[in-house]
């Protein structure tokens, strides 16, 4: 709305009204009349944090009032501009959305649900589980979503009836800002989580060699054939107890296979071995005995002369 201090008539030609968003609003030939009103049709890419008037553009149109003076080049006297009346935020732009792997996520994991960071440019209404697609070879199922404010929030996926990927994105339009922009499809860096809840399996282990007894008290034992296809062996617990499904043994790197363990008994001594995977999951024991025994005396004798029946005779051993 254009506001005269008097009775003015257009002709000829529209008047142009600039605004500071990069688009115009064109006011009709209009009068006698004091108040002008124009139409702005808001397009693409415009944006104004405060919509205001730049310049007025007559052109070819000429503006006079009832007695016939013309005008010449139109202004806005201060204080007067359009955002000094009123504040309107032109704004175009769709906001854009990152989905990623929430901080602490274990990846791999054989936990669930599963949570996602969803970060929006700006604030944004209506965003709910319908905006989500969840997907991947664990097969989730279920979506909930948890807001910290109009901006940041956690989605939780669960529901996992497979082994493998998890993955989460949001799609075209899940929410819109306060000036009625959809989203654009989300952008991830990392928006994948193995899910693994199968231990290890497999495995043997071999003391000495393959030896049955020995009489070393400190036992050398190679292990192998541990598999794990979805998140892959991290690591292998060993043991003279059976500690399967626990951490109560001693934990080496995956790449190791073999170590020696002290403190063998006399008697038959078993030695066990576990594997653990990436996501946490611990297997079952393999095992393996062996009969650990004392090292035979020899003696050499000397001195020894024919023995009489109640004679005393020394014996050195050596």
């Amino acid at each position: 709305i254009l506001q005269f201090n008097e009775n003015v008539i257009l002709s000829n030609d529209n008047l142009v009204v600039y605004l500071d968003s990069g688009g115009t609003a064109v006011i009709s030939p209009f009068g006698p009349a004091s108040v002008a009103t124009g139409t702005y049709t808001i397009v693409g890419g415009q944006t104004s944090s405060d919509l205001d008037t730049t310049n007025l553009f007559l052109g070819s149109a000429v503006l006079r009032d009832e007695a016939g003076n013309t005008a010449g080049v139109l202004s806005i006297p201060a204080g007067h501009s359009l955002k000094d009346n009123s504040s309107i935020i032109v704004d175009t732009t769709d906001p854009t959305v990152t989905i990623n792997q929430a901080a602490g996520q274990g990846d791999p994991t054989n936990g669930a649900p599963i949570s996602f960071t969803v970060i929006f440019s700006e604030d944004v209404t209506g965003f709910s589980t319908n905006g989500i697609l969840i997907g991947g070879t664990a097969i989730p199922s279920t979506i909930s979503i948890q807001a910290s404010n109009q901006m940041n929030y956690t989605v939780y996926v669960g529901g996992m009836t497979g082994q493998g990927t998890v993955t989460a994105a949001v799609k075209a339009a899940a929410a819109y800002d306060y000036a009625g922009n959809s989203n654009i499809v989300s952008t991830s860096t990392d928006n994948i989580v193995i899910y693994d809840t199968i231990a290890p399996t497999g495995g043997l282990v071999d003391i000495e060699s393959g030896a049955s007894a020995t009489t070393n008290k400190t036992l050398s034992f190679a292990w192998g054939g541990f598999t794990d296809t979805v998140s892959m062996v991290d690591g292998y617990f060993h043991s003279f107890t059976n500690g399967q499904g626990t951490t109560n043994g001693t934990l080496v790197a995956a790449g190791v296979t073999n170590a020696s363990l002290p403190g063998a008994v006399l008697g038959t001594n078993w030695v066990y071995v576990w594997a653990k995977d990436n996501a946490g999951n611990i297997g079952t024991s393999v095992w393996d005995s062996i009969y650990v025994y004392n090292k035979a005396v020899s003696m050499s004798v000397s001195g020894l002369t024919a023995m009489v029946a109640g004679s005393n005779q020394v014996i050195t051993v050596r």
